[in-house]
């Protein structure tokens, strides 16, 4: 034991003991860091064959992914197919049907085909558009007449091939809100028939006759589709010059 003058012979003592508690305790944060790395090894050995990495599949296990892709390249097939349906033969069918039911029961409207989007065309039998016979004062003595949408039926080429049919009411434009179409059916092109296509405008007509023929009895107000512009149901004609 080291002794120093005036009482301080345990100064030195003290320091080389702190040194040695200092680097024992690195010693044994090392020894626990090296004891969980190595556990952690042993740990990643026993789960390694069940990693996904290191997973093999059957010809079992790929049996359902095997069936979904074959639906998919199918639907895709089938696209190509309606589009195909569509250009030879499907498009002027369905002019041919109508413009006979136009001309047989005189329906006062024409047949048309919008192509503006390739493979999204449209077959429209339209009932024009005229004067509502309804006029917006314009100031000075002057009016404008407004103008009436008389209705359409729709053939519509979807994105993926089929055919949409739906009906667009007739509007009078800054009279109450237009009715959204009422959608018919969706078809593929096999499943389109002659006696359908006469059905449809049978509907059409007799969907335009009942908006023309617009009271306020049961709850025609809202099928027919006369609302206010503020979305109130109408309950009065609204006041403009005939």
């Amino acid at each position: 034991m080291l002794v120093f003058r005036n009482g301080c012979k345990s100064t030195l003592r003290t320091s080389i003991w702190e040194i040695i508690v200092h680097f024992v305790r690195k010693d044994v944060a090392y020894l626990q860091n090296l004891r969980a790395l190595l556990a952690s090894q042993r740990l990643w050995e026993a789960v390694r064959p069940f990693n996904l990495i290191t997973m093999s599949f059957n010809e079992t296990d790929y049996s359902g992914l095997k069936a979904r892709v074959i639906r998919y390249k199918e639907t895709l097939l089938n696209t190509a197919k309606y589009r195909l349906a569509w250009q030879n033969e499907l498009r002027e069918a369905i002019q041919q049907q109508l413009n006979s039911a136009v001309e047989a029961a005189e329906i006062p409207g024409k047949v048309e085909l919008r192509s503006e989007i390739g493979n999204l065309e449209a077959i429209v039998l339209s009932l024009g558009v005229a004067s509502s016979g309804l006029g917006e004062p314009m100031g000075d003595g002057l009016r404008r007449d407004l103008i009436k949408q008389n209705g359409t039926l729709v053939y519509q080429q979807l994105f993926n091939g089929k055919i949409l049919v739906l009906i667009q009411y007739p509007y009078i434009e800054k009279y109450g809100e237009q009715l959204p179409p009422k959608t018919i059916a969706i078809y593929r092109p096999e499943e389109m028939k002659a006696p359908y296509i006469l059905r449809h405008v049978e509907e059409f007509i007799t969907e335009a006759a009942r908006w023309e023929d617009y009271d306020d009895d049961s709850d025609t107000v809202q099928r027919i589709g006369f609302k206010a512009n503020g979305g109130e149901e109408v309950t009065s004609t609204p006041q403009l010059e005939v």
